[in-house]
């Protein structure tokens, strides 16, 4: 199985036998074994490489999955043995709301000592890579977009956007600043591909109170997207609110929005992982954000 995995991904025998440290011969018989016990083609060969059958294409998820069980099963068998008592992987996101998971993980490390918690840093759409990789169990994300069938979604926090605007602008003088007025500024987003659906969401929320008249002056990370609004020239940017309030750029001053843009900060992991460190994680995230309910403001909206 592993061996159809790579070749699905390489659609190259040759390279999936230099992945695998097998040769060629050995990596097609393995291929046929598999086709010979599930009573289907897999993998039809020609002059431009390795395709999929249909078969092939409906197996590959579920493939991918029982690869991934088996690998997490050695890994936290060789790390319980150990005595570590398991172990388990986390991405974290940067600049957004990051208390409750941060909340979360020192609950769970005040429980499970004995577990290794090995942490990483992501935007949402390298995190959620990651999970559906393997490469980590759970991740935290900003914003709920469509993800593959193999991963779910537990909400664990809300996030706010905030307007970031020139000292001298005359938004400071506002206590909120209406969504509407934006429509007269040049705004400053972050790059689609670092969260696609938080932006079309963001996007969308923009459009609803702008008429579709908003203009997008540029797309930059959120540390760029102050230094644009801190050189002047009437640019502003939505930055999460989080993520302002630890950011103190010269000649940069925030505002809330009316009504407050809100977006869902999230849990991912695989939907069928049987981790047991995985299960008690979950069910600390349960208890903590039930004990720490999320109050909106009141008139806020949720973009996505």
């Amino acid at each position: 199985m592993r061996a159809f995995v790579i070749v699905s991904e390489e659609r190259h025998f040759g390279r999936s036998a230099a992945r695998l440290n097998m040769t060629q011969p050995a990596v097609t018989q393995r291929i046929h074994a598999l086709e010979r016990e599930l009573g289907v083609e897999l993998l039809t060969r020609s002059t431009r490489g390795v395709t999929l059958t249909r078969s092939g294409a409906y197996f590959l998820p579920y493939a991918v999955l029982l690869v991934q069980m088996a690998d997490q099963a050695v890994r936290d068998l060789r790390a319980s043995s150990n005595g570590t008592g398991g172990r388990i992987h986390v991405a974290y996101i940067p600049h957004v709301e990051v208390a409750l998971p941060i909340a979360i993980m020192q609950e769970f490390r005040r429980r499970f000592p004995s577990v290794e918690l090995i942490t990483t840093f992501g935007h949402s759409r390298q995190n959620i890579e990651q999970v559906e990789r393997g490469d980590v169990d759970v991740a935290f994300v900003a914003g709920k977009g469509q993800l593959p069938a193999s991963l779910v979604q537990r909400q664990v926090a809300l996030g706010e956007m905030v307007l970031a605007v020139p000292a001298s602008h005359r938004f400071v003088a506002a206590d909120a600043v209406d969504a509407s007025e934006l429509r007269s500024e040049r705004l400053v987003l972050f790059p689609q591909h670092l969260n696609p659906a938080l932006l079309e969401g963001l996007m969308s929320w923009l459009s609803r109170h702008t008429a579709d008249s908003v203009t997008v002056d540029a797309q930059e990370p959120y540390e760029h997207g102050l230094e644009l609004v801190a050189r002047g020239g009437r640019r502003v940017a939505l930055v999460p609110r989080d993520f302002a309030a630890r950011s103190a750029v010269e000649g940069v001053v925030f505002r809330p929005m009316s009504p407050a843009p809100l977006f869902e900060v999230g849990a991912v992991h695989r939907r069928h992982d049987p981790s047991p460190i995985l299960g008690s994680l979950m069910h600390v995230i349960d208890e903590v954000i039930s004990a720490r309910p999320t109050l909106a403001r009141e008139g806020a909206e949720l973009i996505g």
